[in-house]
């Protein structure tokens, strides 16, 4: 169509944008006559109602003298649609990040930045840079023109896939930690197109970690700095201990009257009271500074649990209590486990269940289920009838320093420090200390090992063929209840009663058991009274029917004599040992056969062999002359005829090893001038173009963990702690200088 005029255009069969905006037409038709060719975008009403976009190409063209318009239209209606949903989007996604507390900026695909929120036009200036905004410092700073290789939007557009990284930055508000993450923006055929980048202060949460990391070195400094004092109070506290409890043990054997064997007793016994507590407190030391490790290795398990009660059952006897062992018949012999240190949970717990009982039974139970041919489930329980602990206290039991009761006035004492380190010690096994209690009826503490597990030699019970019914006597239900397990996982019958009247009438009407088990302590009639009438009474006698006699440790000595006077062939202390029960049962069989074995299985070690023609030469080196005084002392009660020579630091032991070769040295760690590492090292020097090597003990108060590790990379051979025990002092007398005689 064409127009000339005004009036012409408005004859037109169109509709424009603008309704009847026909002065603005016709200025689109003039510069289209003088400029040339224009092209418009414009949204039409349509004939058959509705609006439309078009792309609009004017051009003039000369027709019969006449200029025409051209007009060229096509529909974009779906095109401005789309866009006018993208500018709505966007304005939505503007609106949106502007209140958020994190920065929002959106990155093309040349890495320049369309769009970022006030947030992140606040950590980096907008408008200051052309990159994205993580990487702009970088820009920045170092005139860089390539992409950092850390950029998480550069990484987002080339694979697609979030990334995250942490920038430090300056700006107005001075230093900023930023957690940078990288999300991809994808079109509708799944093409990257951009990249959202957030960024989030985390400037608080860095300043803590610094904190934390600042606090964390000053506690290990700290941590490292009471373990050096730990070591050198047990030090220092130890040396003196040493003496007072050495020196008393000694006095003990000396001839004393009857109130100087009290006071003297006193002193030693507050002296281990304290050598305890101190024990004590370096183990929760050391477990809580995560120092304490375990030295797993194959132990006689059956030993170690007959081990623990030996230690408490003199205590037990004194309070009149039934200390009872109940090990599963079938349970193996060894296992791998902390000797040491499982024996210090059963005794804790066994000291602690005496301790809160003043009547009736302490039990320590093992149990033994096993896994699979190699591991299995060890059960370890104490059980007791005493006091009980409260639910409300049941809670803080295992915590450090803490006791059920809290009162000025405490009966039971201590520094409530064995539950808590036992609990510890077991979590360290990775097993779990756990109680069931109840108010005046008693506790029962119990946990559970995961081992691996051996039988070695099984206990030989093929002697025991001839021996078929046993008569247990004994008051204790529980005792009675063990004993007959035991035997019947041996074979053998039993019959049982709780008291020594039903005895005597067992016996009268069946005159003869294979073995009677009678317990001294019974209402009524004891033991020995009960023995005594089946002697007089009944007419048996010793030769006709075997007895075993069960008793205390703290039982009169004159129950011996009364033992022997009746025929009772053996007494047995409780706890009763299965072991040392079946070594007994052997004897009474072999006394019929006419052969007679040795009954106890176990001696204490005796003094240090020395022949003739050669007495030992000891070199003694400590700095501390009453320390010499009792080393000296004890060694003399174990090697009488043992010459000496003394050294008070490491440089004089040196000079005396080169001019008097001693057999064996005892060496304290701890000296002035030189310690007792460095002058074992340099005689390890000496003796190194020689074959000749002379037995170094260590002598030391320092009970910390690693001490006797570094004695031995020291060069040293053996490790004595202080206070000296004398049965451990005699067993590396017998290793170290008895084998070379």
């Amino acid at each position: 169509y064409g127009v000339d005029s005004l009036e012409e255009l408005k004859n037109a069969n169109i509709w424009w944008e603008y309704p009847y905006d026909y002065q603005k037409a016709l200025e689109w038709t003039r510069r289209t006559r003088e400029e040339g060719p224009q092209r418009y975008e414009w949204k039409i009403r349509k004939v058959q109602g509705g609006f439309a976009w078009e792309d609009v190409t004017l051009r003039t063209i000369e027709i019969g003298g006449k200029t025409r318009l051209i007009s060229i239209g096509v529909d974009i209606t779906d095109r401005k649609t789309a866009e006018s949903n993208l500018r709505k989007s966007e304005e939505m996604f503007r609106n949106l990040s502007e209140n958020l507390s994190v920065g929002v900026a959106i990155i093309d695909k040349e890495m320049k930045v369309l769009m970022a929120n006030p947030r992140m036009q606040k950590w980096f200036p907008y408008g200051d840079y052309n990159h994205c905004p993580s990487c702009y410092h970088i820009f920045n700073k170092e005139a860089r023109q390539d992409i950092c290789d850390d950029c998480p939007v550069a990484k987002t557009l080339q694979d697609g896939k979030i990334h995250f990284t942490e920038r430090k930055v300056e700006n107005n508000e001075g230093l900023r930690y930023l957690a940078i993450t990288s999300t991809a923006i994808r079109d509708e055929q799944g093409n990257i197109s951009a990249a959202i980048e957030m960024a989030d202060d985390i400037t608080e949460r860095k300043n803590s970690e610094t904190l934390l990391k600042t606090a964390k070195e000053q506690a290990e400094v700290a941590n490292k700095a009471k373990s050096e004092f730990l070591a050198n109070m047990s030090h220092e506290i130890r040396t003196p201990l040493n003496g007072v409890i050495g020196f008393t043990e000694l006095l003990k054997k000396t001839k004393l009257n009857s109130t100087q064997e009290l006071y003297v007793d006193s002193a030693n016994t507050s002296a281990h009271s304290l050598l305890a507590i101190i024990n004590d407190i370096l183990d929760l030391s050391k477990i809580e500074a995560d120092k304490l490790e375990l030295d797993i290795i194959k132990t006689d398990i059956i030993a170690l649990t007959e081990q623990a009660t030996d230690i408490i059952k003199f205590l037990a006897a004194e309070k009149k209590l039934e200390l009872l062992l109940n090990i599963q018949p079938d349970t193996p012999r060894y296992a791998m486990v902390d000797p040491v240190r499982l024996k210090q949970i059963l005794v804790n717990l066994l000291s602690n269940a005496v301790k809160f009982t003043t009547e009736g039974e302490v039990e320590l139970k093992l149990g033994f289920e096993p896994i699979d041919k190699k591991t299995a489930k060890l059960t370890f329980s104490v059980r007791d009838t005493g006091i009980g602990i409260s639910q409300k206290d049941k809670g803080r039991i295992f915590d450090t320093f803490m006791q059920a009761d809290t009162s000025t006035t405490r009966r039971y004492g201590g520094t409530g420090l064995g539950l808590p380190i036992s609990g510890l010690l077991a979590k360290k096994m990775d097993s779990k200390l756990e109680v069931d209690t109840e108010i005046n009826k008693g506790s029962i503490f119990y946990f559970e090992l995961k081992t691996e597990y051996a039988y070695g030699e099984k206990l030989e019970v093929s002697d025991l063929k001839k021996m078929k019914e046993v008569l247990i006597v004994d008051d204790n239900k529980n005792n009675r209840l063990i004993l007959e397990h035991t035997f019947k996982y041996w074979g053998i019958h039993t019959t049982q009663c709780d008291s020594g009247l039903k005895a005597l009438e067992l016996v009268q009407s069946k005159p003869h058991y294979d073995l009677i088990i009678m317990d001294y302590h019974m209402p009524g009639l004891n033991g020995l009274e009960t023995v005594k009438k089946i002697r007089q009474e009944l007419k048996v006698e010793p030769e006709h029917q075997p007895i075993i006699l069960l008793h205390s440790s703290a039982d009169d000595p004159a129950i011996q004599k009364q033992s022997k006077a009746l025929g009772i062939r053996f007494n047995i202390t409780k706890p009763v040992k299965s072991q040392e029960l079946l070594q007994y049962l052997k004897n009474l069989q072999a006394e019929e056969a006419g052969k007679v074995e040795a009954s106890e299985p176990h001696s204490e070690p005796g003094p240090a062999k020395q022949t003739a023609n050669h007495t030992p030469l000891i070199l003694l080196v400590e700095d501390v002359e009453m320390n010499l005084l009792l080393i000296k002392t004890l060694i003399s009660q174990t090697l009488p005829e043992a010459r000496f020579h003394e050294a008070m630091d490491g440089e004089e032991a040196v000079e005396a090893y080169k001019s008097h070769k001693p057999d064996i040295i005892f060496m304290d760690v701890q000296m002035p001038v030189m310690d007792g590492m460095e002058a074992t090292r340099e005689i390890r020097k000496l003796e190194k173009d020689t074959t000749q090597h002379t037995p170094i003990i260590a002598l030391t108060a320092r009970a910390l963990k690693g001490e006797s590790e570094k004695c031995l990379e020291a060069g040293m051979d053996d490790f004595l702690a202080k206070p000296i025990n004398q049965n451990k002092l005699k067993e590396i007398l017998q290793k170290h200088i008895a084998p070379q005689q």
